[in-house]
């Protein structure tokens, strides 16, 4: 008998199992449909990323509508006999902010002008790279013009820009000595590939296509 209890035990144990693990993610204050009746929360895992249909459901949360969110929950792999699943619980809300409807008609350029963008990250040829502090900068002007520095030498160009599109012109620079560990190249070969760019208050992502090339800081003075 106690043989096999035993057996029950250790059977049970491999059929069924759980594991756990945190996890973050940030919350739409927009809905989407996802059948013909209903509507779903939209989600994204990174601020970088598209919003997708939230495919599952959070216990402990309910959006309220019009904010955006913040979310460290905890997900439960699960396994009964053959069958795995994952289940979703709310831990914390990190943040949680008022989302303002934004009008539907955009601006020719939402680019703010005569603001100086410091160069914050950049893809190179062995990877991306990430400044504290950056002497390469771009300053958007009125007259569809830029100027800037590759923090090597001064730049000049004309640049395209509607509510997503963005596309430099030839591009000039100064022709001051640079030094071996300079980005030049790399900043001035991003700028030439950037075809898309997306902006918030603080941060101008630059993009070819899908693939981001440059983010840049708005200066706070």
């Amino acid at each position: 008998m106690r043989k096999a209890l035993t057996l029950l035990i250790l059977f049970c144990s491999l059929a069924t199992f759980s594991q756990e693990y945190l996890k973050v993610i940030y919350i739409s204050s927009e809905k989407s449909p996802c059948d013909d009746t209903i509507n779903c929360l939209k989600y994204r895992e990174n601020t970088e990323d598209n919003w997708k249909i939230l495919p599952y459901l959070i216990t402990g949360f309910n959006a309220e509508p019009g904010y955006e969110y913040c979310l460290l929950m905890e997900v439960s792999k699960e396994r009964k006999d053959t069958i795995t699943f994952e289940k979703y619980r709310l831990i914390e809300i990190r943040s949680k902010a008022k989302k303002e409807r934004t009008s539907n008609i955009s601006n020719k350029n939402s680019i703010p002008t005569d603001v100086k963008w410091f160069l914050y990250k950049l893809r190179t040829k062995d990877g991306t790279r990430t400044f504290s502090i950056s002497k390469a900068y771009l300053i958007f002007q009125s007259n569809n013009q830029i100027t800037g520095n590759t923090d090597c030498n001064n730049l000049f160009s004309s640049y395209s820009a509607d509510s997503t599109a963005l596309s430099f012109g030839t591009i000039g620079t100064t022709k001051m000595y640079c030094k071996k560990n300079t980005i030049e190249n790399d900043f001035l070969f991003a700028l030439s590939q950037t075809t898309q760019y997306k902006i918030n208050s603080r941060l101008l992502y630059m993009y070819k296509g899908k693939s981001l090339f440059a983010v840049f800081i708005k200066d706070k003075r």
